[in-house]
């Protein structure tokens, strides 16, 4: 027998109170305005509308939210459940929610940006199970061990270090709590995403974790350059003497990754970060095969969704006559044309966030012109020109990328530099490709820009020893001729 339920019922509590407050002030006898102006001002203010009653009207808006309350709760029927064999390994994410993740070196801040991290490593994995806990200085649990993608990134994405009341970073703290979440589970694997507290040395973390089995991936989510905390007032965050702090990466978190066989990446904004991390928990296996049971769902939102869109319709498109509509209508025209006419800006601004999701859909499918054509509809900026850069390198327009890889600066000119090098790589120019290296070495350290520089140093030399031996060659046959 199916079962019709709620995935989200918490959303009927949620709007239940605007829900009431939306009655109360839709039904009130007296509006705003009768409250103001005298009758026989009133009168003269307002005319018949020739459309449908406020006490239509009202009743429309109470079902059309209501409607579109159920759509958020999420109908399904459940058909039962489907059970599957789940041979990869348990990934457990830890997110570090301190006060200085905050800091605002990372956009928007350090706290937001593991947040991404973490939902883009999930939608990744294919078939791992995962969890995530948030850590201060105790660990809490957000998402026990799941196959459920949806709801765990729902869930992360509702993180808040504001509702935490401990502060500080305390690694040995989540690695207890990262046990006693798995228990007597025999794949230990942590990513870790942090900026490293305040310790100097995690040698203790470190023998902790091996004697536990774990494994952990860190990702670094702080700059070296370090950015002062922003707090929930606006306010920046002061030490005792009155003085701003500054909060940086913390490079001693490292040796936690390098010895318990983990790896560790530097969080950018590209998804090199997370494809590394992937990357590497792909090529692990469980030892042993784990049974899930996964719920099938019919799903119904889009019905009551419709439901609530009609409803709304004419509770808006109803209110002046239709003479009074059309003339009102040209003038709200006319409005918005004037100021897309004389703001460009303006007219950017309101369809960016449509090119922006058009282009990175593109770019996700391998459709790489259109990404370029949804990218150059953007204002130019350096994150702009760093994506048609990537767009262009894509699509095998190395010449194109060059160009603008070179226009970047700002937070992604380390990035840039990169793959300039890799650019010119692709177009034969090896000297030029070294210095572009070097340069984004100099901005920080990167262990595969260190290694492309070495090997494009090697075949530089290889390619120049090459060439002496064939000029020594082609001399000493000429010498021989001569003779």
């Amino acid at each position: 027998m199916h079962d019709f339920q709620f995935i989200y019922p918490q959303f009927f509590l949620m709007f239940a109170i605007p829900l009431i407050w939306l009655v109360y002030t839709l039904t009130t006898k007296k509006r705003v305005e009768q409250t103001i102006f005298k009758p026989e001002i009133l009168k003269k203010l307002t005319s018949s509308t020739g459309g449908l009653s406020l006490k239509t009207r009202t009743i429309l808006a109470f079902f059309s939210t209501l409607f579109m309350i159920v759509a958020l709760a999420r109908p399904v029927i459940n058909k039962g459940d489907t059970e599957i064999d789940v041979k990869s390994v348990d990934v457990i994410f830890a997110i570090d929610i301190s006060k200085s993740m905050l800091a605002n070196d990372r956009y928007p801040n350090r706290l937001e940006f593991a947040k991404k991290k973490v939902i883009d490593i999930i939608k990744q994995l294919k078939s791992n199970r995962i969890g995530v806990i948030a850590f201060a200085n105790q660990g809490y649990t957000v998402v026990p061990l799941t196959l459920d993608r949806d709801g765990a990134i729902y869930l992360v994405k509702n993180i808040d270090s504001q509702n935490i009341s401990e502060q500080g970073t305390s690694i040995k703290r989540v690695l207890y709590s990262v046990d006693a979440f798995l228990k007597d589970n025999p794949d230990r694997v942590v990513v870790l995403l942090t900026d490293g507290g305040d310790k100097t040395n995690y040698s203790d973390e470190v023998a902790l974790a091996k004697k536990m089995g774990l494994r952990i991936f860190v990702i670094g989510t702080a700059s070296k350059h370090g950015a002062p905390i922003t707090l929930q007032d606006g306010s920046l965050l002061k030490d005792s003497n009155g003085a701003i702090v500054i909060t940086k990466f913390n490079p001693a978190i490292k040796e936690l990754a390098f010895q318990t066989g983990g790896i560790f990446v530097n969080g950018v904004n590209s998804d090199r970060d997370v494809e590394a991390i992937a990357n590497e928990i792909d090529r692990l296996e469980s030892s042993e095969i784990k049974k899930e049971k996964l719920p099938i769902y019919q799903e119904l939102f889009i019905y009551p969704l419709i439901i609530s869109l009609l409803l709304l319709f004419p509770t808006f498109y109803s209110l002046p006559s239709m003479r009074k509509f059309r003339k009102l209508l040209f003038w709200k025209r006319a409005t918005i044309f004037l100021l897309l006419l004389f703001s460009p800006k303006l007219e950017a601004g309101i369809f960016d966030w449509w090119y922006i999701n058009k282009a990175e859909e593109s770019y996700q499918n391998g459709e790489y012109q259109k990404a370029i054509q949804s990218f150059s509809q953007l204002n130019s900026s350096n994150e702009t020109n760093f994506n048609i850069a990537n767009s262009y390198y894509r699509s095998g327009e190395f010449d194109k990328a060059i160009e603008y890889y070179k226009k970047v600066r700002g937070e992604h000119q380390r990035e840039a530099l990169y793959n300039l090098g890799n650019a010119y790589v692709q177009k034969g120019n090896l000297e030029k490709a070294i210095q572009s290296y070097q340069k984004s070495l100099e901005i920080e350290e990167d262990p595969k820009a260190r290694e492309n520089l070495e090997w494009a140093k090697n075949l530089l030399n290889q390619q120049k020893n090459k060439n002496q031996n064939q000029n020594q060659n082609q001399n000493q046959n000429q010498n021989q001729n001569q003779n």
